[in-house]
């Protein structure tokens, strides 16, 4: 597996424990979401998960990264289907938690 496989499975993992995260439709449009991101993103979302950082304590780079996976998910959710209306109780699945397992951040 690449580094940035290895990358993307931690994140996931941390993003999505297994078991909020099933084998269907969901799970695609998560992994699709941070495959789509950049390094730099992916990064700072590192950064964010294992500091346990909440959303007033992001720089500018964090913030940034967060509202592209936001994108990204949502992107993923169009993608599969999901009409507008829908969007908005399917993007409250994005949750980031720290390696810890606590919320720092829920999408609105």
């Amino acid at each position: 597996m690449t580094s940035l496989g290895r990358r993307l499975n931690r994140i996931e993992a941390v993003l999505w424990p297994t078991s909020r995260r099933g084998s269907d439709l969901s799970s695609k449009m998560q992994s699709l979401a941070l495959e789509r991101l950049s390094d730099e993103d992916l990064g700072a979302l590192e950064d964010i998960l294992e500091q346990g950082k909440q959303e007033r304590q992001w720089n500018e780079r964090e913030s940034k990264a967060v509202k592209a996976l936001r994108s990204a998910f949502e992107q993923a959710a169009r993608q599969a289907g999901y009409a507008d209306w829908q969007l908005p109780a399917i993007m409250r699945q994005l949750v980031l938690r720290s390696d810890g397992g606590k919320t720092v951040w829920r999408c609105p």
